[in-house]
C-alpha cells in the first residue's frame, strides 16, 4: 500500500515551506524514520522522515513551494505503482490529491517566503539578487542588503 509523504505542519504559524532537497533518490529503498528530505520554512530547515519501509517515489522537485499537507511523494511497496499512475480518467477526479505549488518558471528566483514578502514591501527585484542560503536560496538578509545597495 502506498504511503503518502506530505508537507508537515511545523506549528500554527507555518502555512508553507519549500522542499530544499531530497536526500534519497527516487527509487531508493528507505526505512521508516529515515531522513529522506529537507524542508525549509521561514524559520528553519527541518528533516523529513520516511513514514514507512519501502521504495521512495518523488512527486515534487527541490525548490517547490508546498502548502501544509500537500503531497511531496510516496513510499511504495516493491513493484507498486504510485496512485497517480494507476488512476484512470474516470476516477482521477475522485482520488486526486491537491497539487503542491510548484515553481513553474525556471527563471524564478529561489527565495524563502519571508524574503519574497520583504522584497515586495521594499520594491526589490529578486531576479537581481544572489542568494547566500543553501543552494543559492535568497533570504531576508540578502533582500535587505540589496535594498541598501549591497547587491
Amino acid at each position: 500500500m502506498a504511503h503518502a509523504i506530505v508537507m508537515p505542519s511545523y506549528g500554527m504559524y507555518t502555512a508553507e515551506g519549500t522542499l530544499a532537497q531530497w536526500l534519497k533518490p527516487s527509487g531508493a529503498r528507505v526505512v521508516a524514520g529515515e531522513v529522506i528530505a529537507e524542508i525549509e520554512t521561514e524559520k528553519a530547515i527541518a528533516e523529513l522522515t520516511a513514514p514507512a519501509d519501502g521504495i521512495l517515489h518523488h512527486v515534487v522537485v527541490p525548490g517547490s513551494l508546498l502548502q501544509v499537507e500537500s503531497l511531496i511523494g510516496y513510499v511504495l511497496a516493491p513493484g507498486e505503482l504510485p496512485p497517480d499512475a494507476v488512476a484512470d480518467d474516470s476516477t482521477a477526479a475522485d482520488t486526486a490529491v491537491p497539487a503542491p505549488l510548484l515553481l513553474s518558471d525556471p527563471d524564478r528566483a529561489l527565495a524563502s517566503p519571508n524574503a519574497r514578502r520583504l522584497a515586495a514591501e521594499l520594491g526589490v527585484d529578486l531576479a537581481g539578487i544572489s542568494g547566500t542560503g543553501p543552494g543559492g536560496r535568497i533570504g531576508e538578509d540578502d533582500v535587505r542588503s540589496a535594498s541598501e545597495g549591497g547587491q
